[in-house]
């Protein structure tokens, strides 16, 4: 009787850890942010960046959108549509990938499940939508099958979770 407990308790963390694997990075894969750009940087030590926008996030947040002069607009054999770097009082937060179709999509997806597991698979409405969650980074793969868009989002924990603290109490302010 003993064996059967021991048997189901170990079976049980098996499980357990298998779920858990499965929504985060692959061993040794969290990214700190994306093609040598580090979380946090600060955008005036960057070279070839432009200024796309200014955007707002919660009541007096702005985040500048750049593109960078003479990226590499391929991930394994997808080729990207798009790369825009946002940054948050002038620091690197947020990546965001975007390809046109579902042929791209596949490929860009295949590229990101090599390298950085399957991630966990999120059940929305008909879009396939997929997560990984790391100490340092949150990344979203997701493919709109209306507009025929894919999107790799991958941001840092930490500037986010910052930004958030700070929108809330701007909010208590009011």
């Amino acid at each position: 009787m003993e064996k059967v407990k021991l048997l189901t308790v170990i079976v049980s963390l098996l499980l357990v850890s298998n779920f858990a694997m499965a929504e985060g990075f692959k061993p040794g894969s969290e990214p700190d942010g994306f093609r040598g750009i580090r979380w946090g940087t600060d955008i005036r030590t960057l070279s070839g960046m432009k200024r796309l926008r200014i955007r707002r996030s919660g009541l007096f947040q702005e985040i500048y959108t750049y593109t960078r002069k003479g990226d590499k607009l391929v991930i394994g054999s997808a080729k990207i549509e798009t790369i825009k770097y946002d940054f948050w009082r002038g620091k690197f937060c947020d990546v965001w990938i975007y390809t046109k179709g579902y042929v791209n999509w596949c490929a860009l997806k295949d590229a990101i499940f090599k390298k950085f597991g399957r991630g966990r698979k999120l059940e929305l409405s008909g879009e396939e939508e997929y997560e990984w969650i790391g100490r340092k980074t949150r990344m979203l793969l997701d493919y709109d099958c209306i507009r025929k868009v894919g999107l790799l989002r991958i941001c840092s924990r930490k500037i986010l979770k910052q930004m958030a603290r700070e929108e809330k109490s701007e909010e208590s302010d009011f």
